[in-house]
């Protein structure tokens, strides 16, 4: 039976321990420990636990042996911070020895130390690399009629065709990018290309604010790593046409604040969130953080690693997780309000998830027998990224940004127009009144939501077809003649000589009169034609009217 005062006195030692506490004794160690046999890479978390061992103090004791994998391994409520060791095959402890296979020197230590004495645990997991293909998408989803967060983005390189996902969109205060890799992104220019209602499109080009990597001292001042890259993979494409794209998450939602990590605000209880993202290639992951700072990577003398190591979800029976090529880029949000793994319960809390982070690659590990391989995504801090580039995310077209018009002045001005119809045109106020619904949105729908370019709605309310129909040919609808529409009504006639007020303001050369745009002589024009919304049709009400 084990004591809970020694899980007590356990506990109480370890959890003081910080995410740069662990980082410092990795940093240390590192070389010892990929110098032991089948050492692959490291990373920071919590100490994973054989999901058939007891808890401590329940009897009878179970304690399984053999290998610790990712799979059968999960963060409990009394999990401590430590340093994560995986390695390619597992071995027993007795092949370290003097007639086993290793040196017992070889033998990965189960806590090192840091220079003032303080111990750091060490939990040692097995995850050998899958040898295979990696599988090919076979469903790639593109979007109806507007672009954006999980959607696809093609590129052709030296006569193959490439795709990637689009994570979100962001700004740099005077234009609008789309966010994904850079290795997907390419060279200053590249054109980029999507597929909207069903047509090849180009979208946009590869900007020039990109990023490869960054030391990660530099990224994280203050912190040990300065031989260590931070792998960024930050590309950015330059939109073509915003009226292409949606700011919305893939199911329609408004994704919350983005998470803002830093040196002096990263919390080691990440480890064993709850995150989801859309990928163009798998479609919706849910997935678990399962690792901070995994060291993938060595190359001349530099090691390189990921802000996040993302896997399935320990605590959901036969939850899997499955990412392959075409979702980097894919944008990852953690649960409103993460829960350290050492108090997590299975309920998932309420409210909007927050953008955490975006992938630029992927591990593919070995899962035993005939199980799946498991796939496992690397991806870059999302503060980071923001911060590198000085861009900030795009969460919806009215929100953390100053007001436009756009369809928000359509359906505000077309729900008003409707209500403020003429009591002396009963059956066009009633048939405006039945079909509101098409017409535009209500006042609440439209202070709280976004509009620019009507997403993929199957219906799109009448006041904003013009805008983003007709003119764009969306949905196989077009009407190639149609012109601009914000034209203040300058093609109707006045009443005495039948001239038109655009044709009151330009001379017989098409040239503008000075004299004639004036606001005075504007409001007197308005005033002396007919109002068309209280006007009616003698057919319709029996009474007669200048003009419908």
């Amino acid at each position: 039976m084990v004591q809970a005062s020694s899980v007590d006195r356990i506990d109480r030692e370890y959890s003081a321990l910080s995410l740069r506490d662990l980082l410092d004794a990795r940093e240390q160690h590192h070389i010892h420990l990929m110098r032991q046999p089948n050492v692959v890479a490291t990373a920071v978390g919590y100490y994973r636990i054989r999901k058939g061992d007891s808890p401590p103090g329940e009897t009878p004791v179970r304690k399984g042996t053999g290998a610790r994998t990712l799979a059968n391994s999960e963060i409990r409520s009394y999990s401590w911070p430590a340093i994560l060791v995986f390695v390619e095959a597992w071995e027993d402890a007795a092949e370290f020895s003097v007639k086993g296979k290793y040196d017992p020197d070889a033998i990965v230590p189960k806590t090192v130390y840091l220079a003032d004495g303080r111990r750091i645990p060490v939990c040692v997991i097995e995850a050998p690399k899958e040898l295979e293909g990696e599988p090919s998408p076979s469903d790639i989803r593109y979007p109806l009629n507007n672009i954006g967060s999980g959607n696809p983005l093609n590129i052709s390189v030296q006569g193959r065709d490439h795709f990637a996902t689009c994570a979100c969109l962001v700004t740099d205060g005077h234009k609008t990018y789309a966010l994904t890799n850079r290795h997907v992104t390419g060279s200053v220019g590249e054109e980029i290309t999507s597929k909207l209602d069903g047509r090849d499109r180009r979208v946009g080009t590869a900007a020039l604010l990109q990023e490869t990597r960054a030391l990660l001292s530099d990224v994280y001042p203050g912190w040990p790593g300065r031989s260590t890259f931070v792998n960024l993979d930050i590309g950015l494409v330059d939109i073509d046409n915003l009226d292409d794209w949606t700011a919305r998450l893939h199911d329609g939602s408004v994704m919350g604040a983005m998470v803002d990590l830093s040196s002096v605000d990263f919390p080691l209880s990440l480890v064993g969130a709850c995150v989801k993202g859309w990928g163009a290639a798998s479609g919706l992951m849910e997935g678990e953080i399962q690792g901070l700072f995994y060291r993938y990577k060595s190359s001349g003398g530099f090691e390189y690693v990921a802000d996040f190591f993302i896997g399935q979800r320990s605590a959901e029976e036969g939850s899997t997780f499955h990412t392959q090529p075409g979702d980097s880029g894919t944008l990852w949000l953690v649960e409103p309000d993460p829960v350290a793994p050492r108090r997590r319960k299975t309920v998932r809390n309420p409210g909007a998830w927050r953008p955490l982070a975006m992938q630029w690659g992927a591990n593919r590990l070995y899962s035993a027998l005939s199980a799946r391989p498991q796939s496992y995504a690397l991806a870059t801090c999302l503060s980071t990224v923001c911060g590198r580039l000085d861009v900030d995310i795009v969460r919806d077209w009215n929100l953390d940004q100053p007001d436009t018009w756009g369809a928000v002045g359509h359906f505000s001005i077309a729900t008003r127009a409707a209500a403020a119809l003429s009591p002396g045109v009963p059956h066009l106020a009633a048939l405006m009144k039945k079909n509101r619904h098409v017409i535009g949105p209500d006042d609440t729908t439209i202070e709280s939501s976004e509009f620019k370019g009507m997403g993929d709605d199957a219906i799109v309310p009448l006041a904003d077809v013009p805008d983003f129909y007709w003119k764009h040919g969306k949905q196989g609808h077009s009407r190639g003649m149609e012109g601009p529409n914000h034209f203040a009504d300058m093609d109707q006639p006045g009443p005495h000589n039948g001239k038109t007020l655009l044709e009151k303001c330009i001379d017989s050369k098409g040239d503008p009169v000075p004299a004639e745009i004036d606001p005075a002589k504007w409001n007197a024009f308005y005033e002396s034609v007919h109002d068309l919304s209280t006007v009616c049709c003698r057919s319709a009400c029996g009474k007669s009217s200048t003009r419908w």
